[in-house]
């Protein structure tokens, strides 16, 4: 009934207030300040491609056909929990910004998807920056950067309805049988009141539910968004609020190999989920506020914004057999362990400050901002309950962290032909950690004050050969401090030094009529970069800890090619090498018994390639336009042998995967609706068995290394099916 009455108010809306003003804004500046320029080693994404392929599922499946990535998602199918990863680069090291204001959570440095459904719907355009790129504001661009424009506001009234269907097929032949038909969904409205008085009103409200493909891996999405803009001569005030709603079921450990794959006595089970408990949910809810003013004078366009975040939730997990002494309960002197249910909660407010002036060609700017958390675990049910509370709270955590950044950004043209850039960022972090946690079981108490100064300095060369060849040289710094898990764990004398990376990019791009191609060649040299090798620490944790050397070193081909008419290719591929110079693994030793001995130095490696990060990923789509409005595309995408750890075991790694996609796209107008568009979608026609992300743990026992392998394997063959129609 709620979207009933918005949508007749959309309707009412529409033909009372219609425009006919076509006039942009000054919207495109609020961004422009955290974007680099259009070179080799990024690539953007207009609101055209957003919409023919935007069926709800989580924003990275968005991103599949740029250069050098690679998608994950933990229920199979991407809605949910997704991740990506950009040169092998994971997500806790891409600098993610929604409208220049910081997306990444500002203590794992983490961006989860999950917690924006269907924001993709409001996006007018997505630019992601391979390597360090331009300064931007937030945690570190440690290997790439993602920056999402919301849309512009509109001129004219409008009001678009989209609707999405998503159908799994069952496991054939060869496959445990789950005779259960697995489905999603997704309904938006789009609307616009159009110019009225100098305002105009932009809104979206979005549901989305999902039955995944993963067992027990439903997901419950809800999400609006509602821009006001003021605009008149040279000045522009915007206020953006947008939340989302969450709730999943948990996939998270993924599928151990023995069964993912089968034995002698067990066919293969692609969709197992260990967690049975009705209410082994994730449930999360992040608000978000936005307030822009953009003012041009006569030779300068000064832009301010505030922003305010704000996220809340927990995961409620049932748990066997547990220590009752880390929950502080007792029972009696022969009760110490009792199953129970428990809730973590995540308690965060991020706010802050940015502005930036920008001349003709010099662009100054600053970004100050707050973090204050808080980090607890309550008990909700125990089957031996003795001497608790319900809801009784067994660690709590708060931290506050500041930052302030200041930049400056120039630009000069030489001559017709060559131009380049200086780009130079300061980066303050006061950051304080105080309290306790639960780390694999033990209760840890920690406190730390921690300082960080980081000097971020890129430049850029620009030359033009003739007018269908340029060629582009690039050089940048970045620093990044510890996560909070890594400080956490930690005591005050092992907390892991921060990183720092510096990248050089060399790029060509030819350019005639109907045919592009660029190449662009990249080293990233990383010292102190943070790695997992399974040692533990001074308190007993086990850390990730510094390597001195490691490196990323590629080239990326990117092609764009109008046959004719009626047929388009597009295709990109990645070659390069990930290694880790003189890395140690440490193991646990269990004795023959099952007891733990100790914790120790197993083997040295001079060289080895670094965890999931392919040597090759390659991307082409064909695209056929058989008749106006119709457009077919079919889609390929391979990703070559990926190393589970940094041991470059073929044993504890992920097979190559080629996975083949159809795409079809046509639009219709009628007299009713000004457009109707079709969307369908065919992933994985082939029914390949693959998965791109997955984990692996090792011990020493019964005499020799032990591993255990866990995966996160995609959908067979599955559909989506999207219709949107625009009044």
């Amino acid at each position: 009934m709620k979207i009933l009455s918005i949508t007749l108010l959309c309707l009412l809306t529409n033909y009372a207030f219609a425009q006919t003003d076509t006039s942009q804004s000054l919207d495109e500046a609020n961004v422009n300040a955290t974007r680099a320029k259009a070179n080799p080693s990024n690539t953007l994404i207009g609101k055209k491609e957003i919409d023919a392929n935007n069926t709800g599922r989580d924003l990275p499946y968005l991103l599949n056909r740029t250069p050098s990535t690679v998608i994950t998602s933990d229920a199979g199918n991407g809605f949910g929990y997704t991740g990506i990863r950009i040169r092998g680069v994971d997500a806790t090291r891409i600098n993610v910004t929604v409208n220049g204001v910081p997306l990444n959570d500002a203590e794992s440095h983490g961006i989860y998807w999950v917690d924006l459904p269907d924001f993709a719907s409001g996006t007018g355009n997505i630019q992601v920056q391979r390597g360090v790129g331009t300064s931007t504001n937030g945690n570190a661009a440690f290997g790439a950067s993602i920056n999402l424009k919301t849309l512009e506001q509109s001129t004219k009234s409008y009001t678009n309805f989209a609707t999405s269907f998503g159908y799994i097929t069952p496991e054939k032949s060869g496959f445990a049988t789950f005779p259960k038909n697995r489905f999603s969904q997704k309904y938006n409205i789009n609307f616009g009141t159009g110019k009225i008085n100098n305002w105009t009103v932009d809104g979206r409200l979005s549901m989305i539910n999902s039955d995944g493909y993963v067992l027990r891996s439903k997901a419950d999405l809800k999400s609006y968004y509602l821009q006001a803009t003021y605009s008149k001569d040279n000045s522009l005030f915007k206020l953006i609020h947008f939340s989302g709603k969450e709730i999943t079921g948990q996939a998270w450990n993924g599928v151990p190999e023995y069964i993912l794959k089968g034995d002698a006595n067990t066919l293969p089970n692609r969709v197992y989920n260990d967690f049975n408990y009705k209410n082994q949910t994730d449930n999360y809810k992040q608000d978000y506020y936005q307030a822009f003013y953009t003012k041009k004078l006569k030779k300068v366009i000064v832009n301010t914004a505030l922003f305010y975040t704000k996220g809340y939730g927990y995961y409620e997990e049932y748990k066997k057999d547990q220590p009752l002494s880390l929950y502080s309960i007792f029972v009696d002197s022969a009760t110490t362990n009792s199953d129970l249910i428990r809730r973590r909660w995540l308690d965060n407010n991020y706010y802050g400050a940015m502005t930036n002036a920008q001349f003709k060609n010099l662009t100054v700017g600053m970004h100050a901002s707050k973090y204050a958390g808080k980090n607890y675990g309550e008990v909700i049910w125990v089957r031996n309950a003795g001497n608790s509370e319900i809801n009784q709270k067994y660690y709590e955590g708060k931290s506050t962290k500041n930052e302030a950044s200041v930049f400056a950004k120039y630009y000069n043209k030489i001559n017709s032909r060559l131009n380049y850039f200086v780009d130079l960022q300061y980066r303050v972090i006061d950051y304080k950690l105080k309290g306790n946690d639960d780390n694999y079981g033990t209760l840890v108490d920690y406190k730390h004050h921690l300082s960080y100064n980081f000097f971020n300095p890129k430049a850029g060369l620009n030359y033009e050969l003739n007018k269908f060849n340029k060629l582009n040289i690039y050089y940048g710094i970045s620093h990044r401090e510890p996560v909070r898990s890594d400080i956490i764990n930690a005591s005050k004398t092992s907390v892991p030094k921060p990183e720092m990376m510096q990248d050089a990019e060399l790029g060509w791009n030819y350019h005639k009529s109907d045919f592009n191609f660029n190449t662009n060649l990249y080293y990233m040299y990383y010292k102190n970069q943070l790695v997992n090798d399974g040692s533990v620490n001074d308190v007993g944790s086990y850390n990730r800890v510094n390597v001195p050397v490691s490196y990323r070193a590629g080239v990326e081909f990117e092609l764009n090619y109008k046959i004719n008419d009626k047929f388009i290719i597009i295709a990109n591929l990645t070659l390069s090498q990930n290694k880790i110079k003189n890395y140690h693994e440490y193991l646990d030793y269990y004795d023959s018994d099952g007891n733990w001995m100790e914790n120790k130095l197993y083997e040295k490696y001079p060289s080895v390639n670094i965890a999931l990060s392919p040597a090759i990923i390659g991307y082409a789509q064909l695209r056929f336009t058989p008749i106006k409005n119709l457009q077919i595309g079919l889609s390929t995408k391979y990703i070559s042998r990926q190393y589970l750890d940094n041991t470059q075991n073929k044993l504890q790694s992920i097979d190559a995967s080629i996975v083949v996609d159809l795409h079809v796209n046509y639009t219709i107008k009628t007299k009713m609706f000004k457009q109707i568009d079709i969307s369908f979608l065919a992933n994985n026609i082939t029914n390949a068995t693959y998965t791109t992300n997955g984990y692996t743990y090792a011990n020493f026992s019964t005499g020799e290394r032990q591993y255990y392998n866990n995966y996160y394997p995609n959908a067979l063959t599955n559909f989506l099916m999207q219709l949107r129609f625009t009044l």
